[in-house]
C-alpha cells in the first residue's frame, strides 16, 4: 500500500538501494510511483497510488526533514489539510511533533538533523499500518511488513506466538505481528531512533480516558453535543474542496448517519456502494443501503462477489495482505477488484467506522472480555492444542489482552470493554492492513476524529452504551431517514455451507488442511494431528445446511423488543443494564479454526514470496 519505508544502520552505511528495493515490495497496483533518497544516513522511500506528491508530502531543510503519508487534517476555525512544510513549522516551535492536535489517518517521519533523532509518528487509532524492525546495528520500518523483512535483512519466519493469536483471535493486538522479528506499532504514538546508538524509544502522545460530564447528564445535551461535533467532524474530512469523493455505505446506522451530515453539509458524495453476495434480499445489509442511497437520490453501486473468487484471489491476496486478518471476504473480493473498483478516480472514500459499537455495560471482566473478544481460548482451538502448547495457548491469550489494557486506568468493566474495543478491535482488526481499499483510494473516517473520541469519553455510560445518544440524536434529527429500518439480515456469502460444499473451494480448503501440510508448518508444533484431524472431518462430513440468515442480535428476542425503546427515550435508559452485555463477541467455532489453520498454511507456502526485496 502507500506508504514510507525507512532504514538506518549503525556506522551510517548508504542504504538507499536496499530501501528503494523493499519499498518496490509495496507496489501492487501499476499506477503508484516510488521516490527514495537518504536523508542524513537515514535511507528513505515513498510510494504514492498515482503521480509522486512531494511538494505536498516533503520537506527538507538544514536542521530537518519531513515525509509525510496519508492526510494530516487540523481542526479550527478554519479547518485544514497540513503539507510536510506546515509540520516542520510547527516541530520547530514545539520541538517535537503535536499530534494530539492532529486528525487524519498519517505516518509523519522527521529527521532532526541538528539533534540527530528519527521520529516516526502515527494517527490516534493506527488508521495507516506501520510495522518495525529493530536489532542490532538496523532500525526499519514501513507499512507492510514485506517491505520491512528486507530492509532489516530478516528472513521470513512466522512467530510462534503470533500464530496462537491468530488462531485464538484471528489477528495480533497490541505490537505483536504473525513474523518474526517484526512488530506493530500501536496507536497514538511516537518512535524516536537515536541516529548515532540506534536506541529507540518510544511514547504515546495521546490515549482514550473515560472522564464523564455533568453537562452531558442529560440526554438532551448529549444529542445536542453530538449533532454539532458529528457535523464539525464531517466538514473537516472534506476540508481540503474534494473534487469528488464516495462513500462505503451498510445497512447499518453508522455510515448513514455520515452521509446525513454530508446532507446536511450540502456536499454530497458522488456515489455510494457496498458489498455482498446479494442485494436483492429484503432487510439486508445490503438491500438497505440502497434505500438509504436512494433516500438522498445519491447514485449507489453494489458489488458483488460469492466465496468460489477465493479460488483464484487467494495466493495473491494473503500476499498482499500478510494475514493482518482472517476475513476470508477480503480474499474473495481479491485483487481484481482492488485493481478496478475501488480505483473509481474520485479523491477518497469516507467509512462509518466508530467507537461506540462494543454493545452494553459489562459488570465482570468476562463480560468485558467477551464483549470484544473471545473470552478465553476458543473451545476449537483448546481442543486440539497440543499438550505441550497449551499453557502457550493461554500465556497468548492473556497476556495479548493485558497488553493491551496495560494503558487503560480505568477500573470500570465497561470502561476498559470499550477501551479494548477501540484498542484492540478497531485499531488492529478493522483498520488492519486485511481492510484493503486503502491501498487503492484514501479513506477518511469523520466519526472516529479527536473531538468525536473525547465527546465519546465525557458522556456518561448512560449515553455510550448501545450507541443510546447517538441513535436517539439520528431519531430526533433525521426522523425520515430513520423511518428505513435497520437492517435484519447479512448478504455475505454463506462460506461454511459452501467450503462444506463438492467443489473447487472445498477442494482447495482441503488440500491446505491434510495433515502432511499442517504436520510441516508451525501448525504442526502447536496442534494435536490426531485430534485436529477428527474435528476437521467431522465439520467436512457434515450435511451442507445453509447458514440462519438472522443476525445474532435476533437470536435475543427481549433485546430486540427492548433496546429501541432505550435508545428512543430518556426515561429508560437505565433498563439496558439490566439485559446486560448481550450477544457480544460470537464464540468461535470449527470454522474458524480451519479457516485460520488452512490460511497459516497457504502463507508458509508463499514465504519465499516475502524473501525477495521485489516481486
Amino acid at each position: 500500500m502507500p506508504g514510507i519505508v525507512g532504514l538506518v544502520q549503525s556506522g551510517g552505511a548508504d542504504a538507499s538501494e536496499t530501501v528503494a528495493e523493499a519499498a518496490r515490495t509495496l507496489i501492487h497496483l501499476d499506477s503508484l510511483t516510488l521516490r527514495s533518497g537518504t536523508v542524513d544516513g537515514v535511507a528513505i522511500a515513498q510510494v504514492w497510488r498515482d503521480a509522486a506528491l512531494v511538494e505536498r508530502d516533503w520537506f527538507e531543510d538544514r536542521d530537518i526533514a519531513v515525509r509525510v503519508t496519508g492526510h494530516v487534517l487540523l481542526d479550527g476555525s478554519a479547518p485544514k489539510r497540513l503539507l510536510a512544510r506546515d509540520l516542520a513549522d510547527a516541530y520547530r516551535v514545539a520541538g517535537r511533533i503535536p499530534a494530539e492536535d492532529y486528525d487524519g489517518a498519517f505516518t509523519i517521519v522527521v529527521v532532526d538533523r541538528a539533534r540527530r533523532r528519527l521520529h516516526v509518528v502515527n494517527d490516534r487509532v493506527a488508521a495507516l499500518p506501520v510495522f518495525y524492525a529493530h536489532r542490532p546495528g538496523t532500525f526499519a520500518f514501513g507499512p507492510e511488513i514485506k517491505s520491512v523483512l528486507p530492509a532489516a535483512g530478516i528472513a521470513p519466519q512466522l512467530d510462534r506466538d503470533g500464530a496462537m493469536s491468530f488462531l485464538i483471535f484471528g489477528y495480533s493486538l497490541a505490537d505483536g505481528s504473525l513474523f518474526h522479528g517484526v512488530k506493530t506499532m500501536i496507536p497514538a504514538s511516537m518512535m524516536t531512533v537515536d541516529l548515532d546508538s540506534l536506541t529507540l524509544r518510544t511514547e504515546r502522545y495521546w490515549n482514550l480516558r473515560f472522564n464523564p460530564q455533568r453537562k452531558y447528564r442529560r440526554r438532551k445535551a448529549v444529542e445536542s453535543a453530538l449533532y454539532d461535533t458529528l457535523l464539525s467532524s464531517q466538514r473537516l474530512v472534506l476540508c481540503d474542496n474534494p473534487a469528488s469523493y464516495e462513500l462505503m455505505l451498510s445497512g447499518g446506522l453508522d455510515s448513514r448517519g455520515v452521509l446525513a451530515f454530508a446532507d446536511v453539509l450540502g456536499n454530497r458524495p458522488v456515489r455510494t456502494f457496498t458489498w455482498g453476495s446479494s442485494d436483492r434480499v429484503p432487510t439486508s445489509d445490503a438491500f438497505v443501503a440502497r434505500r438509504v442511497a436512494e433516500h438522498y437520490r445519491v447514485p449507489h453501486k453494489f458489488l458483488s462477489y460469492e466465496s468460489r473468487q477465493f479460488v483464484d484471489n487467494a495466493r495473491d491476496w494473503i500476499y498482499v495482505s500478510e494475514l493482518a486478518n482472517d476475513n476470508v471476504g477480503w480474499f474473495a473480493e481479491g485483487q481484481p477488484t482492488l485493481a478496478t473498483v475501488y480505483r473509481s478516480g474520485a479523491t477518497f472514500a469516507i467509512a462509518g467506522d466508530v467507537v461506540w459499537d462494543s454493545g452494553g455495560y459489562a459488570f465482570s471482566e468476562m463480560e468485558m472480555r467477551r464483549g470484544v473478544l473471545p473470552p478465553g481460548v476458543p473451545i476449537p482451538v483448546a481442543a486440539v492444542a497440543r499438550p505441550d502448547a497449551a499453557d502457550d495457548f493461554r500465556r497468548v491469550y492473556r497476556s495479548s489482552i493485558d497488553a493491551v489494557l496495560s494503558a487503560c486506568d480505568h477500573p470500570d468493566y465497561t470502561d476498559r470493554k470499550e477501551y479494548l474495543y477501540l484498542n484492540a478491535r478497531v485499531a488492529r482488526y478493522i483498520l488492519s492492513l486485511g481492510y484493503y481499499r486503502e491501498h487503492a483510494i484514501e479513506v477518511r473516517r469523520p466519526f472516529l476524529s479527536k473531538a468525536a473520541l473525547e465527546l465519546f469519553a465525557s458522556m456518561p455510560q448512560t449515553h455510550r452504551v448501545e450507541k443510546n445518544a447517538y441513535i436517539s440524536m439520528l431519531n430526533h434529527r433525521f426522523p425520515s431517514l430513520m423511518q428505513i429500518p435497520e437492517q435484519s439480515l447479512w448478504s455475505l456469502p454463506d462460506w461454511e455451507r459452501d467450503l462444506r460444499t463438492p467443489g473447487a473451494l472445498r477442494d482447495l480448503w482441503s488440500r491446505y488442511l491434510v495433515n502432511d501440510r499442517v504436520e510441516g508448518g508451525i501448525m504442526g508444533k502447536l496442534l494435536d494431528m490426531d485430534r485436529f484431524a477428527a474435528r476437521r472431518d467431522a465439520f467436512f462430513a457434515a450435511e451442507p445446511a445453509p447458514m440462519k440468515k438472522a443476525p445474532f442480535k435476533a437470536r435475543f428476542p427481549l433485546r430486540a423488543r427492548v433496546m429501541p425503546i432505550v435508545q428512543r427515550y430518556r426515561a429508560v435508559d437505565k433498563v439496558s443494564r439490566l439485559i446486560r452485555t448481550g450477544p457480544g463477541f460470537l464464540p468461535r467455532s470449527d470454522f474458524d479454526l480451519l479457516r485460520c489453520v488452512a490460511l497459516v498454511t497457504m502463507l508458509e507456502e508463499s514465504l519465499d514470496r516475502f524473501a525477495r526485496p521485489a516481486r
